[in-house]
């Protein structure tokens, strides 16, 4: 969604929602909900997994979250603090 925001008389510059704060759009459960099924029985990945997923998301919709830095690093970080118990990934 994108707003506009008068910032003077004169001035507009427009705002996306979802760049600045994109897990809380309104599809963030649906994320979650894909995010928690991609980790099911997983506990470690490698480049491809992770490319395969950022492939699969970006295909259901999300692209505008994943093609940006911050998005990938949100999602990242979801990934990592619900993951199951840590085993050696070597």
């Amino acid at each position: 969604m994108v707003l506009e925001r008068v910032t003077s008389k004169f001035k507009r510059r427009k705002i996306s929602k979802c760049a600045e704060v994109p897990l809380k759009r309104n599809d963030s459960v649906a994320l979650r909900k894909d995010l928690d099924t991609w980790l099911t029985g997983r506990t470690c990945w490698n480049h491809e997994d992770w490319m395969g997923l950022l492939t699969d998301l970006r295909t259901k919709g999300y692209s505008d979250l994943i093609d940006t830095p911050k998005g990938q690093e949100l999602i990242g970080l979801y990934l990592e603090n619900n993951k199951g118990q840590t085993e050696n990934c070597s």
